[in-house]
């Protein structure tokens, strides 16, 4: 994983992997899918995922977490990704993520600090996408 919390010690890293699956994923197989409730925090770990919400692809991601607002509080899936080659995929449930963050703090600390930036980028990176609207802000004027 190259973007794994790079502050989570190496005992914590181990814990984290222990605790979950590495599986092989067809093409067009689906990861999420809209208003589906996460089950697991997933890691695409290569190759291409459509992303995309009542049938419009909005994105297009690699390497990447997928549920990190779900699987954490409960929240549904805003989106469905779908893998458009095989690829390899890491899995660790939600209710094992939960009793290792109920049980360690210093974990829970730092994959929430890791997921709440994962966040961040994934927003950035999707305004960034966005029509200018200092360009059509100016036309009004």
């Amino acid at each position: 994983m190259d973007d794994a919390p790079s502050d989570m010690t190496l005992s914590l890293a181990r814990r984290f992997l222990n605790a979950g699956v590495w599986a092989d994923v067809a093409s067009g197989t689906l990861l999420t899918e809209e208003e589906a409730k996460f089950t697991a925090l997933r890691y695409l770990a290569c190759e291409d995922a459509t992303v995309s919400v009542r049938g419009n692809a909005l994105a297009e991601i690699k390497r990447s977490f997928m549920g990190e607002i779900g699987v954490l509080c409960g929240q549904p899936a805003m989106a469905m990704v779908q893998i458009k080659d095989p690829s390899r995929l890491f899995l660790i449930s939600s209710d094992t993520l939960s009793k290792i963050c109920r049980t360690e703090n210093e974990f829970r600390w730092s994959i929430n600090q890791y997921l709440v930036n994962a966040t961040k980028s994934k927003l950035v990176e999707a305004n960034n996408h966005l029509p200018n609207r200092t360009a059509q802000g100016s036309n009004q004027q």
